[in-house]
């Protein structure tokens, strides 16, 4: 009886383990995609015979793990001259279902027992330009045979979109593929823990990807970058500001891409950037051809401080010499001197050394401002030498020099 009981218990230990897989996947992880609208993307050959469980082998599982997630499965629409997604805004069989939750895509191929690796390759891209034309979802999964495969991805930066891009194989349970799309190798991590929140992988493909690794991007007029000023901790007033320019620039050295001139590299560049275009006809054409992607960069308020050191206050004699050098009090004596030579020698009295020094004293006291009545007796009633010599010196030494400059400067301090 134990022994049958052991067999019972033996045969549905190994159901369970077949049943349930060992390691945790993108599909059986519980509520990964609960904040997400799931869209199943398939390119299906043949419309009419639409398997969903041959086509997309983890579905119900997946489906069973998120349960509160709005799922949509749609199909691709091609043939020779174009590819298109059933359901599209342009599309004959009406709009596509859509929730205001984030938007994730998972990409499948119908078969691909007849189809060359480079016709696989050739669909994946197609499916992924028109997801992100169409659609432009967050997250994109691609479900693929060839996970590690670069041609996966190779074409993947002409898309136009947001979506951040991860591979995985249903025949590889519990692991996730992240590829560097900007790598100058071919780079991809594996991600072998399901344990990470969609958050979490996601921040790993940024800072996989926010790195163009000094590709070329092109500028129309790259001298207009070099000469202009955008660094903002040695502020040059004398160069240039243009902060369409600096926008530009900014996003080189965040983004680690290196600008070259468009005119001179006609081919070879990752990117091209054309700000402050003007919307004529033929750049419509090319948008709306999807040759161009039309962004908006906006700009943050920046305060500037300006640091200078506090002023020490000055003491001593030198506190009042400092307004002016030495070559303008040297100037200032001299001029002293000089009007009271032309005084003394125009004086007919006796003692002339005395009379000197006395007129020195009168000269420099007009021009400090101390001026009372004896300081016009040493002219001795000659107007002909007081009218000149006490009009330049009122107006030039005291009131220009000394009330203007001497007093301005001195307050400055």
């Amino acid at each position: 009886m134990i022994t049958k009981i052991t067999q019972i218990l033996l045969i549905y230990l190994i159901l369970f383990a077949l049943v349930v897989p060992l390691s945790r996947s993108v599909w059986t992880v519980p509520n990964m995609f609960q904040n997400c609208h799931i869209i199943f993307l398939t390119y299906q050959f043949d419309l009419s015979s639409l398997d969903i469980h041959h086509n997309i082998p983890y579905f119900h599982e997946l489906l069973c793990s998120n349960p509160y997630s709005p799922i949509v499965h749609n199909s691709f629409e091609r043939n020779d001259s174009y590819m298109d997604i059933i359901g599209n805004h342009r599309s004959i069989h009406g709009p596509h279902s859509a929730s205001r939750r984030v938007p994730l895509i998972f990409l499948n191929i119908g078969s691909t027992e007849k189809l060359t690796n480079t016709e696989i390759f050739s669909i994946f891209f197609d499916m992924q330009y028109s997801t992100m034309l169409y659609l432009n979802p967050s997250y994109i999964f691609l479900h693929t045979h060839q996970p590690t495969n670069p041609s996966n991805y190779d074409s993947y930066h002409t898309c136009h979109g947001i979506a951040s891009l991860f591979l995985f194989s249903y025949n590889q349970p519990g692991k996730i593929y992240i590829p560097c799309i900007t790598c100058e190798w071919e780079q991809i991590m594996e991600i072998s823990k399901m344990d990470y929140p969609l958050r979490k992988i996601k921040s790993i493909w940024f800072s996989l990807n926010n790195n163009l690794h000094k590709n070329m991007v092109a500028v129309p007029l790259l001298w207009i970058y070099q000469y202009s000023q955008c660094d903002m901790t040695n502020f040059q007033p004398k160069m240039t500001t243009d902060f369409d320019i600096c926008a530009i620039s900014s996003l080189s050295v965040k983004h680690n891409f290196t600008l070259v001139d468009i005119s001179l590299h006609q081919s070879g560049y990752y990117y091209d950037f054309h700000s402050n275009a003007i919307l004529h006809q033929t750049l419509i054409d090319l948008i709306v051809r999807d040759f161009y992607s039309s962004y908006q960069m906006g700009w943050s308020n920046i305060q500037f401080i300006f640091v200078a050191p506090f002023p020490t206050a000055l003491t001593g004699i030198q506190g009042l010499l400092s307004p002016f050098n030495t070559t303008v009090w040297a100037i200032l004596i001299i001029a002293c001197v000089i009007i009271t030579l032309i005084i003394v020698v125009t004086d007919t009295g006796r003692h002339k050394v005395f009379r000197f020094i006395i007129d020195f004293l009168n000269i420099a006291s007009i021009l400090m401002g101390q001026v009372n009545g004896d300081s016009f007796l040493m002219f001795h009633n000659k107007k002909w030498v007081a009218v000149p010599i006490l009009t330049v010196w009122f107006l030039g030494g005291r009131y220009l020099t000394m009330d203007n400059l001497y007093v301005g400067s001195i307050y400055s301090f």
